[in-house]
């Protein structure tokens, strides 16, 4: 934690997924459930993108006409080009939000990573305040003293579902 969190007391909150999932339901999750990042916000990404790529072909259309602020067309161009590289990366290419969770009797499986029921003591989600939202992260220890921390940002799976799959796996290895 740095110094201006310890001052405005801006400690992240931790629950584990046993007590946010509370009585577990006599449902059934099947032999493995895939969890994925939103599509909604993929498919707000490429709408957001739309109106930037419009205003590159027309800079684009501008250059290869070779009109005369030539300079400030072509700093356009590439800004637009930045702005367009820049959603489409954070959208679909940032390897920190996006990736699968797969949640099976075995293991829990996150990105590579496998994670065998047997090696996890606990399985928590942690909120922490960052700016002016809240952040979630998945956190799981392991027996060996190693805790994995795993943003859950660009998911829109609500915290006691999440808890309840985990739990539901868990219990049933």
């Amino acid at each position: 934690m740095t110094w201006w969190e310890k001052l405005t007391m801006n400690f992240p909150g931790i629950r584990s997924t046993k007590s946010i999932a509370g009585a577990l339901k006599s449902k059934r999750w099947g032999k493995e459930k895939i969890i994925r990042p939103s599509r909604s916000l993929q498919v707000f990404s490429i709408a957001l993108v739309l109106l930037p790529a419009y205003v590159w072909m027309w800079i684009l259309k501008l250059l290869l006409e070779y009109t005369f602020p030539f300079l400030v067309f072509l700093f356009g161009f590439f800004m637009m080009s930045f702005i367009i590289y820049l959603i489409l990366r954070n959208s679909f290419f940032n390897k920190r939000y996006i990736y699968t969770i797969r949640v099976n009797r075995d293991a829990i499986s996150i990105r590579k990573n496998k994670f065998y029921w047997r090696d996890i003591v606990e399985t928590c989600i942690m909120y922490k305040y960052e700016g002016r939202t809240m952040n979630k992260y998945l956190l799981i220890f392991r027996k060996d003293e190693i805790v994995e921390k795993f943003d859950l940002y660009k998911f829109s799976i609500s915290d006691k579902k999440l808890s309840e799959i985990i739990e539901y796996y868990k219990a049933n290895n």
